[in-house]
């Protein structure tokens, strides 16, 4: 197993694994997610080169097996907030016949390196409630709920 930071070159897998998690998201919460068939290649690439940008992607006896997206974000200084620079993980997916081979623990790793490359304060992500698995992942992974997002109205599935 292989965890590197992604290249233009890897646009088409990337993509191709992007549509993969974005019909599990879809399958998990179809009224709140739906799957989105349309290419979006051309910002993926812009995304790929950006400085604040990370993609990393994990190989598996050298075939693409999952990947992972961060960003910097900041929180700027004013009276409510404290001032801090963090890395937010938008996205983390491993191939469902490679899950529990600890693909998904090295792309984190991954993006923890590059967060203390970058000096950023932690790594925050989202989570669907739904996704019962990634909860797990991420909860035995050290991460700590410090939000709850609440719904009233139409509930979602």
């Amino acid at each position: 197993m292989t965890v590197r930071p992604a290249t233009l070159s890897d646009l088409k897998i990337i993509s191709q694994m992007q549509k993969k998690l974005n019909f599990e998201m879809a399958k998990l919460v179809p009224d709140m997610i739906r799957f989105n068939q349309q290419d979006a290649t051309a910002e993926l690439a812009d995304a790929l080169v950006m400085p604040q940008r990370q993609y990393f992607i994990a190989l598996s006896e050298l075939r693409p097996a999952g990947f992972a997206a961060a960003f910097e974000a900041t929180v700027s200084d004013n009276p409510s907030f404290v001032p801090h620079r963090l890395c937010v993980l938008s996205e983390l997916w491993v191939d469902s016949n490679m899950r529990r081979q600890h693909l998904g623990t090295a792309l984190l790793h991954a993006v923890d390196d590059w967060r203390n490359n970058r000096q950023l304060e932690y790594l925050q992500l989202d989570v669907l409630a739904e996704n019962k698995g990634a909860l797990a992942f991420y909860r035995a992974s050290g991460f700590l709920e410090t939000q709850l997002t609440m719904v009233r109205g139409r509930i979602p599935n």
